[in-house]
């Protein structure tokens, strides 16, 4: 689960601040244009990433207290109906569960046809991962999810990804001062690393296809003058 220090990292620190500044932007940007009835954002309340997003009813859903919520739950059993939310986001959300994999399903049962999700995760091709000053802030390592295959997990649930967005490619430092002059390297990232970004942002649709059972036809061919009866072959 995301955890206070974590929430004070985004806070205080220069490289968190950053980081929550790139990611709200992200957010206000791909929640604009969310609409329905409803949207749920699991964990990172302090980002308050639903607030561009066009419903009345707004849920921020965590694991704990330690963090700005409206609802504290189990995440691997969602109190939520299947296909009742027109949007979720996922700040960090899967990096701090220890089965993203069981909440991704979880997330495609309860969102509607067509529904919105958006992610945001920790890069392992980045800085960041190698950063021992980060060990005790941060996700642990193994929980850094790879882009490759998050897309993996995405198609094989059922999702079209939509927009995607690599941010932040400076060192975790932790001085304002170090920050400015290594701005630099977000303006180089974008252009020959992209790949080597802290984190990613990703936005995804869920794809809901309705089956149809195709019937065997009963249509016979009609006579017409002297030719015989004949029945039509049955579709396979």
């Amino acid at each position: 689960m995301i955890n206070q220090a974590f929430n004070e990292w985004l806070k205080t620190s220069a490289a968190g601040q950053a980081l929550f500044a790139a990611e709200t932007q992200f957010f206000a940007a791909e929640c604009q244009d969310i609409f329905g009835q409803t949207a749920v954002q699991l964990g990172g309340g302090v980002w308050q990433a639903l607030q561009n997003a066009q419903v009345p009813r707004k849920i921020v859903l965590a694991q704990s207290l330690d963090e700005p919520c409206h609802i504290v739950a189990d995440w691997q059993q969602l109190p939520l109906s299947s296909e009742s939310v027109d949007a979720i986001i996922l700040p960090h959300s899967l990096n701090f569960h220890a089965h993203p994999h069981t909440l991704l399903r979880e997330v495609y049962r309860v969102l509607r046809g067509e529904g919105r999700l958006i992610i945001t995760g920790f890069n392992p091709l980045s800085l960041w991962y190698f950063s021992p000053k980060c060990g005790k802030i941060l996700p642990p390592r193994q929980r850094f999810i790879q882009l490759a295959r998050l897309k993996d997990w995405l198609a094989l649930l059922g999702f079209e990804l939509n927009t995607g967005r690599f941010m932040q490619y400076t060192p975790p430092v932790f001085h304002h001062t170090a920050l400015k002059y290594l701005n630099f390297m977000n303006l180089a990232g974008d252009r020959w690393l992209p790949s080597c970004a802290a984190v990613y942002g990703v936005s995804a649709i869920k794809r809901h296809f309705n089956a149809r059972p195709v019937r065997k036809s009963e249509k016979k061919f009609v006579p017409v003058g002297n030719v015989g009866f004949a029945t039509a072959k049955e579709i396979e």
